[in-house]
């Protein structure tokens, strides 16, 4: 046997874990499921399946509640953009350019992310609660409107839990971002400094185009994330009130295990995971494109 096969059976004999567990509980899923959105099926071993080709697929898209669980799932990319990127980098930025207890800062802005996404939602619910609720007791005390029913009113439910959903994960980013801004060259600020340079010089001609990788990073992945959510969706409202913040991840969870139409669920699922890939992939293009 030649160095080199040996070589290539060494390789595959290290992957072979891997790609069984990938194949195993990754490929597999994705397959059956794609398999199963071409039946009518109620998720019961001894019912036979009847298969019905693309009609779950067509119910899906005439399906007034699936447009409602898009412009949800909209409004998560919303507040993806315009909330988290820029809070996160902002305090991002704030550590970076030299903050005091640094350390300290950077503890209490991540600790949101490491709480259990369920502890999490059970506490907001109860802190926005109509009657009671802390949110609405601080807005009495501060003279504001103070009767909001954060969680029951159909326009504003689905607003309310996005930014929950920014509160948890805008510390994570701004790790994320402090990650880029430390591949910064010390050097180049402290000359630009000498030279002149105002604070938005710096971040318009070094910063920003210092961490350009960083933007596109976390748009792909949170534009993308926010395709897919579910837990803090279901922990809050479970898509309600009636289906307002319904997303498409509650509605596979809904009709594949409370209403039984697990090949409609299924068609679902094939839709989250290829509308994430597709936009994945075009943000790609996009941001290769303006490179």
């Amino acid at each position: 046997m030649t160095s080199i096969k040996r070589k290539y059976i060494t390789a595959a004999a290290l992957m072979a874990p891997a790609l069984i567990i990938y194949t195993v509980f990754f490929i597999l899923p994705i397959w059956e499921t794609a398999v199963l959105s071409a039946f009518d099926w109620n998720g019961i071993p001894m019912i036979p399946r009847v298969f019905i080709g693309l009609q779950n697929y067509i119910t899906m898209f005439s399906d007034p509640s699936f447009y409602n669980a898009l412009f949800n799932s909209f409004a998560f990319i919303v507040t993806t953009v315009l909330v988290i990127m820029p809070a996160s980098f902002l305090l991002a930025y704030i550590i970076f350019s030299g903050l005091r207890k640094s350390g300290l800062f950077k503890t209490i802005f991540y600790f949101p992310t490491i709480l259990p996404m369920t502890a999490t939602g059970l506490m907001w619910s109860i802190m926005l609660l109509m009657d009671g609720g802390a949110v609405n007791t601080v807005l009495g005390m501060l003279r504001l409107p103070s009767n909001v029913d954060w969680l029951g009113h159909q326009s504003l439910v689905i607003w309310t839990v996005t930014l929950v959903n920014a509160w948890m994960f805008i510390g994570q980013n701004m790790l994320f971002f402090l990650a880029g801004l430390s591949n910064i060259s010390k050097d180049v600020l402290d000359a630009a400094s000498i030279d002149g340079a105002s604070g938005w010089s710096k971040m318009r001609s070094i910063i920003l185009p210092g961490i350009k990788e960083s933007f596109k990073i976390f748009l792909v992945l949170g534009i993308s994330g926010s395709l897919k959510v579910f837990d803090i969706i279901f922990v809050m409202t479970g898509g309600g009130p009636g289906n307002a913040s319904d997303v498409p991840a509650t509605m596979l969870y809904k009709h594949s295990f409370i209403y039984r139409q697990f090949g409609y669920g299924s068609a679902i699922g094939v839709f989250i995971l290829l509308s994430s890939v597709f936009v994945s992939f075009l943000l790609t293009k996009f941001f290769n494109k303006i490179d």
